[in-house]
């Protein structure tokens, strides 16, 4: 198949300022881009004596670009703010909270650990940036003061990292990468938060997984069976692999309303908060994990904790599903979702618990 190389000015202010005029692309500096000439009429196409119009429509299924290093200089910055809490569902036990930031942000592209992430060639969008989480997990009796045996024990973990998040529009596929650093235990503060903003003190804290280092990297790619702009259906498959969780998981995620398919979250919002574009949906995920090791649970590798759930007791296979609903406008996005779990562990309960998350482009 023939194909036809496009050269598009890399910064967004030159491109306005030549709206309407006509250029030659060999006094400008240019960003190669390939596009086949079975998905669009040449006729379209911006070239010589063209107009080029910002923004171009990145999101369109038949406009397919590269976007590396210099244009990702000019994106928007993203802030992704994810909150889970079993409130939600009138419980105070077991994963009882947990907050994630994520910053997307040009000057990521500049950090080390961007290096050791997975970064594919053949994409059509791809986004770097900063996260830091904190979870803390709970006995179902957080204000005993001794060890419930056969318990989830008491634990929380501060971790800060990179993601790399890479779209190919074309084949359908979502590959997101991430590295995380930093440690479980009393170091993590996850029991003083938690004992400052309760009234019935959760005094069991004493008893939590000691401090020990974070190392893990995760890896998430979505391959869509269907999409379109009212109906999508995605195979999912995830894994985890360092001193914080070994796993492995399958799944699947599908949503209906009115929305650009393929892109989700971040992706919505560089466009979407220039053209003013409503976009809603209603979605359900399920998934089933194959369980190695949980720190959460099990304790760090490089220390002894007062108490543990034995390797033994821990079950190897944990079936997760969510249902929820996203609005998003211009720059801002909103999610609503509600998780049910399987019991991770022997004598362990099935648990559910809400999330928000919350997405703004500046």
């Amino acid at each position: 198949m023939s194909k036809r190389d496009i050269h598009l000015l890399t910064e967004p202010s030159v491109i306005r300022s030549k709206i309407g005029t006509d250029y030659s692309y060999s006094k400008a500096t240019v960003h190669t881009v390939v596009v086949e000439k079975s998905k669009i009429a040449l006729a379209g196409l911006p070239g010589k004596n063209k107009k080029v119009h910002w923004p171009l429509p990145l999101y369109h299924p038949e406009f397919y670009t590269d976007l590396t290093y210099p244009v990702a200089r000019a994106m928007p910055v993203v802030l992704q703010i994810t909150f889970d809490n079993d409130i939600f569902d009138e419980t105070d036990y077991y994963y009882t909270n947990g907050v994630r930031l994520e910053l997307i942000t040009p000057l990521a592209m500049d950090f080390p650990l961007r290096r050791v992430l997975l970064q594919p060639k053949n994409r059509d969008l791809l986004f770097t940036g900063f996260s830091l989480r904190q979870n803390m997990y709970t006995p179902t009796n957080p204000e005993a003061p001794f060890v419930l045996q056969g318990d989830h024990p008491f634990a929380g973990y501060l971790v800060f990292g990179q993601f790399v998040q890479s779209v190919n529009y074309q084949k359908k596929i979502t590959l997101f990468s991430e590295i995380n650093l930093g440690i479980i235990g009393p170091a993590s503060l996850a029991g003083t938060i938690q004992y400052s903003v309760h009234e019935r003190k959760p005094v069991g804290w004493a008893n939590q997984i000691h401090n020990d280092m974070i190392v893990n990297y995760s890896v998430r790619i979505e391959k869509g069976l269907v999409s379109n702009t009212h109906f999508e259906l995605n195979l999912k498959a995830l894994a985890h692999v360092g001193t914080l969780y070994d796993k492995a998981a399958l799944g699947v995620y599908f949503r209906t309303g009115s929305f650009i398919p393929v892109y989700r979250g971040p992706w919505f919002t560089r466009q979407s908060q220039k053209q003013h574009t409503l976009q809603y949906w209603f979605f359900v995920t399920g998934q089933s994990t194959g369980v190695l090791y949980d720190a959460t649970l099990q304790g760090g590798l490089f220390s002894r904790s007062i108490y543990t759930i034995g390797t033994a007791d821990i079950k190897k296979l944990v079936v997760q599903a969510s249902a929820g609903v996203a609005l998003y406008y211009g720059g801002f996005g909103l999610e609503l979702e509600n998780f049910y779990q399987s019991p991770q562990f022997r004598g362990a309960s099935d648990f559910r618990w809400g999330r928000i998350k919350v997405v703004m482009s500046f």
